[in-house]
């Protein structure tokens, strides 16, 4: 079986192939030998810590109350409010021993603050160390931090009162208390650095205040350890690229063998082929001879002008081709009316008409 394609075409199909199969052939080869990785990580060292921190306020001896203290997450009157009774607890648990080092103290900061603007400024404020920095330094695989702290609000309020009549500058004021721990954690795998400062804050010169605070919070942590792992390698695009090379192959023996080039139109045969589909309605090809011997011939320069002759006499062109000339007829009467081209080429047979 055979096809016809131009020249052109042919080339470009042939070149096309080569170039897919030299490419399929080498993306297969880099598939088969190129290595690829993913990131694993691997926990080497697991660890969580968590603090909480409970208060209780005491009360004065009142008319209002029957019990002697108030829990956490209550309203305090200031009048009735002997002292409130902090608790820290910090726990820091790692998978197994290790060499625990830092310090943890107590920090207490009145603060006074105005707004002004939708800003609020610090128009003075004083601190109070509750707890010296303490030392931590042992190997264990836990570490557990305990602090029992009382404030005296009383002693506190009536400071804050002292400031405020001696300086006649009123503004909000409140007593933060931070538990500030910081630790270094050396394992057999690797350093860890935790910082964890929870804190609470009673409002001070108030009829009544509410405690509010980073009260508690529980973070789990890890020392990981990335390992590349080599993935097999992707057989699946390994086979379409072979396949693609298969096929390019394929392609090109086909074109090759199987594929003629298709003569290509000279100027006349061109100009025949438009002559033929633009007046396709009025000419009928015809293969027997024309017998012309009677009539009287005219011949005409331009196919326009037997076209027109043709619909003023309403008569059709015969169309024949004979010797390499391709000849146009119109008939009326005894007189023809030509218009023929000479086709130089051996093969009229090649034109497709």
């Amino acid at each position: 079986m055979k096809i016809q394609i131009k020249k052109r075409v042919k080339y470009i199909i042939l070149g096309l192939s080569i170039i897919v199969f030299l490419g399929s052939i080498f993306m297969s080869v880099r598939t088969y030998t190129s290595k690829n990785y993913k990131e694993e990580k691997i926990s080497e060292y697991e660890y969580k810590q968590k603090y909480n921190v409970d208060y209780r306020a005491y009360l004065t001896p009142n008319k209002l109350y029957d019990e002697n203290s108030l829990g956490k997450g209550n309203i305090y009157l200031t009048n009735y409010t002997d002292y409130i009774n902090t608790f820290l607890t910090y726990e820091f648990k790692g998978e197994r021993n290790a060499h625990v080092k830092g310090d943890y103290e107590v920090i207490g900061t009145i603060e006074a603050q105005v707004e002004e603007n939708d800003v609020k400024k610090t128009i003075w404020s004083k601190k109070y160390v509750f707890k010296e920095k303490e030392t931590i330094d042992i190997k264990d695989d836990k570490l557990k931090i305990e602090n029992q702290l009382p404030i005296k609000i009383k002693t506190y309020n009536e400071f804050v009162e002292k400031i405020i009549k001696d300086t006649k500058a009123s503004a909000d004021v409140n007593m933060k208390i931070s538990w500030n721990i910081n630790l270094n954690v050396d394992t057999d795998k690797g350093s860890i650095k935790e910082k964890v400062s929870p804190f609470i804050t009673i409002p001070l010169g108030k009829k009544y205040f509410e405690i509010n605070g980073d009260l508690e919070n529980e973070k789990t942590g890890v020392i990981e350890k990335t390992n590349q792992i080599q993935l097999p390698t992707n057989k699946i695009n390994m086979i379409l690229w072979l396949m693609v090379s298969v096929m390019s192959i394929a392609t090109f023996i086909f074109i090759k063998k199987y594929a003629t080039i298709k003569p290509e139109l000279n100027h006349i045969q061109k100009k025949i082929k438009k002559i033929l589909s633009k007046y396709e309605n009025r000419i009928i090809k015809v293969d027997n001879d024309i017998n012309i011997s009677s009539y009287e011939t005219i011949e005409l320069l331009k196919i326009e002008d037997l076209v027109k002759i043709c619909d003023e006499l309403g008569k059709p062109i015969l169309y024949k081709i004979e010797e390499k000339i391709h000849r146009f007829h119109v008939l009326e009467r005894e007189k023809n009316y030509i218009f023929y081209i000479k086709e130089p080429m051996e093969n009229i047979e090649t034109m497709n008409v």
